[in-house]
């Protein structure tokens, strides 16, 4: 890694913009399977950092926990935005129980229930 202990605040300031722009170039030149592949890493890197370090996951779900609550709070005065998020929950929820149903089917089958 380079020293950069010479460098002035504002030559910092320079390369980390210089590097955020290189980044969104390079994102923006992939394929959403380059994208979610990416993303598959990065997950992965942090299940296996959570697994041998408690304090850092706690941490990771705490800042998580902040950053979608300030998510929705930021939101709370769209209606059009409410709407779209309480019939997304519903279909989740219907989801859910149909595949609970589902499971619980599978599972009397096997038993030889049915």
């Amino acid at each position: 890694m380079a020293d950069r202990s010479g460098y002035s605040d504002a030559h910092r300031e320079r390369e980390r913009a210089a590097t955020r722009e290189r980044m969104a170039r390079r994102y923006a030149a992939m394929t959403p399977d380059e994208r979610a592949a990416i993303a598959r890493r990065r997950k992965e890197r942090e299940r296996e950092k959570a697994s041998k370090d408690p304090e850092w996951a706690a941490a990771h779900r705490a800042r998580r926990r902040r950053t979608l609550a300030r998510y929705f709070n930021s939101r709370r005065d769209d209606p059009d935005f409410l709407i779209a998020r309480t019939e997304y929950l519903r279909m989740w929820r219907e989801g859910r129980r149909e595949s609970e149903h589902f499971d619980q089917f599978m599972a009397r089958i096997e038993a030889g229930g049915e």
